[in-house]
């Protein structure tokens, strides 16, 4: 569309409704499609199935940086955008009843489908690489068909690949008893821009391809246009691509022609447009009258004086044009001449194979992506799976971001959003990747939601504090100052609240940007103070304590006059008179995360009080006891079951005392029960159920995008914060948010890498027997010393080895220096059974087809015994309990094994 067409709000997923039939056992036509959208839909998901990057069971397959990931199914299908809207896959899928969807290694971003056919265990892997031939960069699927034949006969096994896959291996297709048989495919999925903002003169350029700003962006939710998308967001002066046309061959007269649609737009109007076209300090205005929709393209043209040589030219919104077009692509031609189409340049075929097998770029993007990772936060938990969703969601981010731009999905939200890009870049920083941490924070926006001007100082404190970076950030005050005054003038409510927005999907004076205000106010106090600008820092300091008195005054109104004693979504209003009247609306908690001053707002060392802490727990309480049919340990959904944002609800509980660990429960139930790909999340998760897919329950119904960074960005930030969280004053609180179910015998809980002030890495180790929990310190030594925080401490803490102790708050202050202390508790942790584990049942759901053997083993396809994760096992025997782990009592009987939870 022309208008701007901004996501939802964080909070809701209603303008991109995708709907799907409810899953079950082996049915596979699903799809997710957003309402109105041109997408194919398809009930076949084999190799021959329909191009459909919206179908539910989706995530990604690329590399750094790409501009267009592939979407990959659970069948061992791919759909590739990037000017090729094609699927690939393979035949031999048959729909079987059950199989198993993993990453490789638990994490790497490499999907394997396993299933069984014919009495032989097939897979189907596929990853992606980048390559490079001619000059040019590309990226490139490889997949593999592995057939293992556990039958006492050969048996004929064809993988029948879609023609377009390129074999790099001749297999025979009879794999004889006890043998394995691999058969090894590649195809071009994308290519690096490398010339991004250049068009030759005579040549028809792709306008994605071009310099964006103003508001101008990139997307490719319409159909019919060439290479990868199609320009849209001009709708405001100051709109632009802008280009250098290459090698004018003289100076003269010459014709700028456009592929454009015009249908109706933001403003309501479906008229003529115009645009301006300037080069040489000259402005020309080009005429582009209506289309039939959006999905209807045509061309127009105007005359301008060229050069001999290079060019600068820029075709955009000046003032006085109505523009509200979207923008296909672009040519320098005579006058006269016809509109050129651009040429899609792939990597030749011959070319793609002599770039090596398999096994060669299998090792290359495994090395990749460990190094990587190498760079962050390490942790080590007793939940595996929350450590590879840890690993996956950061790779995921890579893949999914375009250059350097943080994009939020690839089947949706392909672009940049301004307060989804704030919550992005502060995981990232928080995790401790900070290589491209300067080249994030200059691609921070605003114009969309009023929060990300609120909070544009929030990443740039937390930027300095790690790094002590204050160069670059001095550089670029002017800006952050610029957006933190935003705020007082934006202060229109009423007893000086801030302004009305649209910022859950209605309009209203929410609480979340009250909450947003005086977090980025905090952190624009604590740069401002580092930067030496101190006249700034007062005046933030002053704002804060004005617009809080603000908030707490009307707060404080509102909730007297409804009698209740919880937190409202609207500021002037209970939430039975705004848009959260619906109990399972997870908006209910949307100021407990996207607000963000409850939690990180204690990190930068504000002072808090009034409702906003004082009815924190309450709220929680209410909010859970209100959801309707929905189980423990989610938030509700947009409208549905649940959302990728899950786990960030739980920020808010780690400054509260009762629901501390809700945000490692919220991850746990997402991961056991609403993927919708390996550690992929719809946005929205209006429904989930049982598949094919095992074990564990999935998404059936999906909207906004699979996967979705910002909520990824949010799990990440959580998890991350439950283990240790630095403050402004440099002390690093340790262990908020850890499970008592993690504090038993044999478990530790451990962090290293992690990024404190001015450059430093720091490490924390918990380990329980007991009464005893002992906090092992290493690295470098926080400057504020550290504040031991388990939740189970609370009311719970007999004497410490170190330290002042807190017995009331459950806490334990270290001084600087401290490496380790002991703490005795008035009483261990206890447990309670839930039942009895169904290691036979378990086993058959993740493809070890000879079920339990004995106490603690599963037998594979081959016959051979490997030790089962009996505490994942027992998570998806009892997916709506937390961190639920298995105990064993007896080592002789199988049914010795039960499953509990604290």
């Amino acid at each position: 569309m022309a208008r701007q067409r901004f996501r939802r709000s964080p909070l809701l997923c209603g303008l991109l409704a995708l709907t799907a039939p409810a899953l079950t056992l082996g049915a596979q036509g699903l799809q997710a499609s957003p309402a109105g959208a041109n997408t194919a839909s398809t009930s076949d998901v084999s190799a021959a199935a329909a191009f459909n990057p919206k179908q539910v069971d989706s995530a990604v397959l690329g590399w750094e940086g790409d501009r267009d990931a592939v979407l990959a199914h659970r069948d061992g299908s791919f759909d590739i955008r990037a000017g090729k809207r094609i699927r690939v896959g393979f035949g031999i899928y048959n729909e079987p009843e059950q199989l198993q969807w993993t990453n490789v290694g638990g994490y790497l971003p490499a999907l394997r489908t396993t299933f069984e056919r014919d009495n032989s265990t097939v897979s189907i892997t596929n990853f992606a690489d980048r390559v490079r031939s001619g000059g040019e960069d590309y990226v490139a699927v490889y997949s593999r068909v592995s057939v293992y034949n556990h039958d006492t006969v050969p048996h004929t096994l064809d993988p029948q690949p879609s023609p377009e896959l390129l074999p790099l291996t001749s297999a025979s297709t009879t794999v004889a008893p006890g043998e394995t048989v691999h058969h090894d495919y590649v195809i071009a999925t994308d290519k690096f821009l490398s010339n991004r903002g250049v068009c030759a003169f005579g040549a028809g350029c792709e306008a994605e391809d071009m310099n964006l700003s103003g508001g101008a962006l990139q997307n490719s939710n319409k159909v019919g246009f060439t290479g990868y998308g199609l320009v849209e967001g001009l709708t405001k002066s100051g709109a632009a691509v802008s280009l250098t046309v290459k090698d004018v061959p003289a100076a003269g007269r010459y014709a700028v022609s456009l592929r454009y649609a015009n249908a109706k737009g933001g403003d309501g109007q479906h008229t003529t447009r115009t645009a301006s076209v300037t080069t040489g300090g000259r402005s020309t205005q080009i005429t582009l009258p209506p289309t039939a929709n959006w999905n209807t393209w045509t061309t127009a043209s105007t005359e301008v004086e060229l050069s001999a040589g290079d060019n600068a030219l820029t075709v955009g919104c000046a003032d006085g044009d109505s523009c509200n077009i979207n923008l296909d692509n672009l040519a320098m031609v005579p006058v006269g001449a016809a509109h050129p189409t651009p040429v899609a340049i792939w990597l030749p075929d011959e070319d793609l194979v002599e770039l090596g097998g398999y096994s060669k770029h299998f090792a290359h993007m495994k090395s990749y992506w460990n190094a990587r990772l190498s760079g962050l936060a390490q942790v080590d938990l007793p939940d595996e799976r929350l450590v590879n969703a840890y690993k996956s969601g950061y790779i995921t981010t890579q893949i999914v971001k375009d250059g350097d731009n943080l994009n939020v999905g690839e089947n949706g939200y392909d672009r940049l959003y301004d307060h989804d890009l704030i919550g992005i870049l502060v995981s990232l920083l928080n995790q401790g990747d900070l290589t491209h941490a300067k080249d994030y924070l200059l691609t921070l926006t605003s114009g969309q939601f009023p929060d990300a001007i609120y909070k544009h100082s929030w990443p740039w404190a937390l930027y300095l504090m790690k790094t002590g970076d204050t160069e670059f950030v001095a550089e670029h005050f002017a800006t952050i100052r610029k957006n933190a005054r935003a705020i007082e003038t934006s202060r229109t409510g009423v007893n000086g609240i801030m302004q009305q927005s649209y910022g859950i999907d209605a309009t209203g004076y929410w609480t979340v940007d009250n909450e947003s205000a005086l977090l980025g106010l905090l952190s624009y106090r604590s740069l401002a103070e580092e930067l030496g600008e101190d006249a700034e820092a007062a005046w933030a300091a002053d704002q804060y304590d004005s617009l809080l008195e603000s908030v707490n005054t009307t707060l404080s109104s509102t909730i007297a006059a409804s009698g209740t004693d919880t937190i409202p979504c609207a500021m002037d209003k209970p939430n039975s008179a705004n848009r959260c009247s619906n109990v399972n609306d997870a908006n209910w908690a949307s100021s407990f995360l996207f607000g963000r001053w409850t939690w990180d707002g204690y990190l930068f060392d504000g002072e808090q009080h009034g409702p906003l802490i004082d009815l924190l727990d309450s709220t929680y309480e209410k909010g859970f006891a209100d959801l309707q049919g929905l189980p423990a340990h989610t938030f509700g959904g947009y409208p549905g079951v649940s959302t990728s944002y899950n786990a960030g609800y739980g920020s808010a509980a780690l400054r509260g005392s009762k629901y501390r660990s809700e945000g490692i429960y919220g991850y746990q139930y997402m991961i056991t029960n609403a993927q919708s790909g390996p550690f992929s999340w719809w946005e929205g998760i209006r429904t989930v159920g049982t598949t094919n897919w095992g074990p564990g329950n999935h998404a059936t119904a999906g909207t906004g995008s699979s996967p979705h960074i910002w909520g990824q960005a949010n799990a990440t930030k959580v998890l991350l914060d439950s283990l240790l969280a630095e403050r402004s004053t440099g002390q690093v609180v340790v262990g908020r948010g850890v499970p008592t179910e993690w504090l038993r015998a044999g478990e530790t809980v451990r962090v290293s890498n992690y990024p404190i002030a001015d450059g430093g890495r720091m490490g924390a180790t918990i380990t329980t027997r007991g009464t005893k929990v002992t906090l092992r310190l290493t690295g470098d030594a926080p400057k504020g010393g550290a504040l031991f925080s388990l939740p189970f401490f609370q009311d719970n803490i007999a004497s410490a080895s170190a330290g002042t102790v807190d017995r009331a708050a459950g806490t334990v202050t270290l001084p600087a220096g401290t490496k380790q202390v002991t703490v005795t508790l008035t009483g261990a942790p206890e447990f309670r059974e839930l039942g009895q584990l169904d290691l036979d049942a378990y086993c058959l759901s993740t493809g070890n087809t000879g079920g339990a053997a004995g106490i603690q083993s599963c037998v594979d396809s081959h016959g051979e015994a490997a030790l089962a994760d009996l505490d994942e096992a027992c998570a998806y025997a009892y997916p709506y309990d937390a961190s639920v782990f298995a105990r064993k009592e007896h080592a002789d009987e199988q049914d010795s094994v039960t499953c509990q939870v604290s």
